[in-house]
């Protein structure tokens, strides 16, 4: 068996025990797709065949290059630079309560934390990294997507279990459990979109006879999946949740339809730059009232004095943040919770508070060219560009989502996105256009 092989096996267990891992302890699991990560990374860069490394670095020096700039900035939060994340007389409240006679030598107010942040943010680029490099076999890469699909599909299936029978999510041992399934449906619904067109593109292409049948059983399985995680959005009754996923499709309709009509990705990105002002309209227009952080006020997971402590740590904490992984400890010097039960309100929230404002809008702009690197590998790629699309669409509906709850702290969701953005590297340029 090749050792790249090995790798792809891995992830797959990973991948299918992901219905489970939401309801284990986070930091375990964490620990499990980190050492994953690390091994599987090892036995790509020692058996990969000279042809497809080439062929894997071309896919991934640009996503490479911008996943370094927060890697990078959570490294110098962690140097002796000199410059607090607080002001000077929080940053010495800060040392008092933490028992520190310095803090202000580094911009991280706990530089242990912030190591934890950076390895756990570094495990899930490795995790795509991975993804991308087993995707650039077609088939693993088809294996794959539909497996990332299925285990959002058994996922959604926990929350319609347990309105059925009457029981609570969170007596599973487990905070936030409804908003977490609610955010794999979410990724489910853009998944099996993508997996529709990808049965549709292999009926055209003559896998199946055109006089056969047998083409309606894949595509009606697809449409359950894809009908078994909108029930979910439905069921958890979370309209911030519903257009989130509205979005994700949107843009993977958009994208695929431009390439049918045969225009280029000129139109495509004239398209989608009307859908953002649409989008931003809407979110402007229709949103609460604008008090608070900006990076706050969509929650929908989070009670009012989540919220109010939030922004108090917003309003006191700099442009530089506290350091990242350091939302836990700094919420002990303003309120009176224990650092373990500790919940940002929203992922977003939880960037500004640790890594700064500044760092959550570049985070927000590199996630939109990573959309416009899926939506160019959509239109290279032809018949295969459900790979790229399903990229593209759970980009746009996670950066939606994270205004909206701090769902993507779950290790289970930053696998099935990591790996599903692996996928859609992994397949955005043809081997034969190299």
């Amino acid at each position: 068996m090749p050792l790249v092989s090995v790798a792809y096996i891995g992830l797959l267990v990973l991948v299918a025990a992901t219905p489970g891992l939401l309801f284990l302890d986070n930091l375990v699991v964490a620990g499990a797709i980190q050492l994953y990560a690390a091994v599987s990374l090892m036995i790509i860069a020692i058996g990969m065949r000279p042809g497809e490394a080439r062929h894997f670095v071309k896919l991934v020096r640009v996503p490479a290059a911008l996943a370094a700039i927060p890697l990078l900035w959570m490294l110098i939060q962690l140097l002796p630079v000199g410059i607090g994340g607080l002001s000077r007389s929080i940053w010495e409240s800060a040392a008092s309560a933490l028992e520190t006679r310095r803090l202000s030598a580094s911009i991280t107010i706990d530089p242990g934390l912030t190591l934890i942040a950076l390895c756990r943010f570094a495990s899930t680029v490795g995790i795509a990294l991975v993804a991308a490099a087993v995707s650039i076999d077609r088939h693993q890469a088809e294996r794959l997507l539909l497996l990332l699909a299925s285990a959002t599909a058994v996922i959604s299936l926990i929350l319609l279990a347990s309105r059925i029978g009457g029981f609570s999510l969170n007596e599973l041992g487990t905070n936030a459990t409804h908003a977490t399934i609610v955010t794999a449906g979410i990724i489910g619904i853009i998944l099996f979109a993508a997996s529709v067109i990808m049965v549709v593109e292999r009926y055209e292409m003559g896998r199946w006879p055109r006089t056969s049948s047998s083409w309606r059983i894949p595509i009606g399985i697809m449409v359950a999946g894809l009908l078994v995680c909108s029930s979910t959005l439905i069921a958890g009754d979370t309209s911030y949740a519903i257009f989130a996923a509205a979005c994700g499709l949107a843009t993977v309709a958009i994208i695929y339809f431009v390439r049918r009509l045969g225009f280029g990705p000129g139109a495509g990105l004239a398209m989608g730059c009307v859908a953002i002002l649409a989008v931003a309209v809407i979110i402007w227009t229709k949103g609460p009232p604008a008090t608070g952080d900006v990076s706050l006020r969509y929650m929908t997971d989070a009670n009012s004095d989540v919220v109010t402590l939030d922004n108090r740590i917003l309003d006191a904490v700099g442009l530089a943040g506290s350091g990242a992984g350091t939302l836990p400890v700094i919420s002990t010097i303003y309120g009176s919770q224990e650092p373990s039960d500790v919940r940002p309100a929203t992922f977003a929230g939880q960037i500004a508070i640790e890594l700064g404002h500044p760092a959550l809008w570049v985070i927000v702009g590199l996630a939109c060219t990573l959309i416009i690197m899926f939506a160019l590998g959509a239109f290279n790629r032809g018949r295969d560009c459900f790979y790229p699309l399903a990229g593209a669409g759970v980009t746009v509906a996670m950066v939606l989502n994270c205004f909206n709850n701090a769902t993507l702290t779950n290790p289970a969701i930053w696998l099935l996105v990591a790996a599903t953005l692996g996928v859609g590297f992994g397949q955005s340029i043809g081997r034969s256009l190299e």
